[in-house]
Formats: C-alpha cells, sequence, structure tokens
C-alpha cells in the first residue's frame, strides 16, 4: 500500500534523509511546505519528487489526508506545525529536534497529542546508530560494570554553505540556540537512553570563535546515580574525537565516530601494581545506521509495525535538559532537576 506523505520543510534535512527514506518504502510525496522558493526548487534540481508545493504547513494540511508528516523545518516552527498535524488528524509525525523552544510550547504539544492520538518519533538519529545500539546492548548486558564516568562530543565547524540553506541556524529567533540544541540535544538525548535520568546539570554556554548570536560551544557536566557525565557540543571543531566513551567498574566502551569502530577494555589492576586487560572491537548491531536506519523503523511503522523510541516525551526530556543547561551558563548555578 502506497502512503501519502507531507513534508514541512525542504531544507537539507528533507532532501539528505527524510525525502529519500520515504522514496526508498515507496511512499508517495504528495505536499511539501516551505516559504522559501529556492528550497522547492532544489528539490527538482536533485531529482527528488515533486509534488504540490504550500507556503507553510496549513495550506500543505488543509490540501488532504496525510498518512504521515515530516516535520524538518526551522526549530521554531516545530511545535506549532506539530499542534497543528494533530488538529488536522494526521496519525504519525517524523519530529525533528529539538522539538519546541520552550517548555510552554512542549507542553502544548503534549495536550494536542494527547486529544487527538497522534504518534510521533522524534529524530533523534543517534539512537539508529547500530554501533550506539551495540554499544547499548553491552551496557545492559553489564558488560563492563557500573558506570561512573562518560563522556559524549558532538562536534563539526557548524552549519556550511552546502548543507545550511539559509541562515536560520544563526537566528535565535528561529533556532533558539546554537551548538548546544543542534548537536548537544542529540547528546543529551543518549544521555538519557545509555545510562539514565540526571540529578542536576551545570553547563557553560558560549560564543568563542563564530561572529554569530548563537552559541558556538557547550560543556555540560550532569550527575547521575554515582556517575558523572560530560557533554561537549561544538561548531567550530575542524578535527578531534567524536564519540561516546563510558568508563565503568571493570572496563571501558569507546565508540570512535571517525574511526567508526566501537572498543571494549575489560582488565584489573592489582594492588602491587599488576593489570590484565582484553580489548575487543566489538560489531555494530545488524541493520541500517544512522538517518537510514531511522527512516527504514519511521515507514515500518506506516505499515503496522511499533513505532519505536524516541518519542514525544523523550524530546521534551531532552529539550528540558537544553533549557537547563542554558539557564545553568547564564546564572553560573548547578541546576537541580525534578
Amino acid at each position: 500500500m502506497t502512503h501519502r506523505i507531507g513534508i514541512i520543510g525542504a531544507g537539507a534535512i528533507s532532501q539528505t534523509a527524510h525525502i529519500p527514506g520515504f522514496v526508498t518504502a515507496g511512499c508517495t510525496i504528495a505536499g511539501i511546505a516551505d516559504p522559501r522558493a529556492a528550497c522547492l526548487d532544489e528539490l527538482r534540481e536533485r531529482k527528488l519528487p515533486t509534488a504540490p508545493r504550500f507556503d507553510d504547513h496549513r495550506g500543505l494540511l488543509a490540501s488532504g489526508r496525510f498518512d504521515a508528516v515530516a516535520i524538518s523545518c526551522p526549530n521554531a516552527v516545530h511545535a506549532e506545525a506539530f499542534i497543528a498535524c494533530c488538529e488536522a488528524g494526521v496519525p504519525l509525525v517524523l519530529l525533528e529536534k529539538p522539538v519546541a523552544l520552550t517548555l510552554a510550547q512542549a507542553e502544548a504539544m503534549r495536550a494536542a497529542q494527547r486529544a487527538s492520538g497522534t504518534r510521533a518519533l522524534v529524530a533523534f538519529s543517534h539512537r539508529f546508530n547500530t554501533r550506539v545500539q551495540a554499544l547499548r546492548q553491552a551496557l545492559l548486558a553489564d558488560a563492563i560494570g557500573a558506570p561512573y564516568q562518560a563522556r559524549i562530543r558532538f562536534a563539526h565547524q557548524g552549519p556550511i554553505p552546502g548543507w545550511a540553506r539559509t541562515g536560520w541556524f544563526h537566528d535565535p529567533a528561529l533556532a533558539g540556540g546554537g551548538a548546544l540544541l543542534d548537536m548537544g540535544i542529540h547528546a543529551l538525548d543518549l544521555v538519557r537512553w545509555l545510562l539514565g535520568e540526571s540529578r542536576t546539570i551545570s553547563a557553560r554556554v558560549a560564543t568563542l570563535r563564530k561572529t554569530i548570536a548563537v552559541d558556538d560551544n557547550a560543556i555540560c557536566l550532569l550527575e547521575l546515580d554515582r556517575c558523572l557525565v560530560t557533554v561537549e557540543a561544538g561548531w567550530t571543531s575542524p578535527a578531534g574525537f567524536v564519540g561516546i566513551e563510558v568508563m565503568g567498574d571493570r572496563g571501558s566502551l569507546v565508540l570512535d565516530y571517525q574511526a567508526d569502530q566501537l572498543v571494549q577494555v575489560v582488565g584489573q589492576r592489582s594492588p602491587d601494581g599488576t593489570s590484565s586487560s582484553a580489548r575487543t572491537v566489538l560489531p555494530p548491531l545488524p541493520g541500517v545506521s544512522h538517518w537510514g536506519g531511522q527512516m527504514a523503523a519511521f515507514c515500518a511503522a506506516l505499515d503496522g509495525a511499533p513505532l519505536p523510541a524516541p518519542d514525544l516525551e523523550d524530546g521534551i526530556a531532552a529539550l528540558r535538559l537544553a533549557l537547563a543547561a542554558m539557564e545553568s551558563s547564564r546564572s553560573g548555578r548547578r541546576i537541580a532537576l525534578g
């Protein structure tokens, strides 16, 4: 059965991940909304499906029934577009992160979802990285003992020509923030998924190198139950480690994104100074990784498969952490979490 898909936002993530994913699954792109004609024109230039074009999501949703809608527009529009999808009776939504810019917006989204029954998958695509999935499986299997320290670093050189189709990433009114909400919120979601809930967060969110109105670097320190986690996010990084490190009572897990390798080291050091260790390169879990896996899982739900996490509640929880980090940076205080 062919499913009718609506697309809200025709920028880079739609062109690179969402639309190709739907096409691969045999779906029909039944309408695309974007106020930027140049982005819509790029779809034809890249030989992506043409579809009825709309200036905004309201026109798109009024044009007919959709089996699913992907919300891929600037951050400031996420809440309004999601609530409109709920009110239009869209059964399934793929929602880009962050889900909203404020917790008040997020609460309105939650209320709309409960009233409508619309289901959502929030696009925390790192959960669909098959090496991240292997790391989580190792933690669940107690492969390195109880974690006591972890680090997640996601950094690159920031939205650059060829990816950012307009300047909205650097506009506080449209983006709500910079590197923290773009890169860091992925890491904050993974802290919850891999290690659990945090008790406190403290952070420094700063603009260190770029002449922009949002942050280009952030460092967060989260305190969990007998575990400390640092999250580093950046838009100024031409090199350096990108990935996840977890230290446990009996060993460590290190996922190096650039090397595309997950390494487990298990060992002990004795009081007399002797030590022993075993190093194992762990394979990824089976399946399509990252964006491809995310889109495959979403499209499978259209055919009746269970919709996997992360859901709207996960998106709200990650937003709460990011906003607390911003408040910590502004106030200079450690923020207690619920």
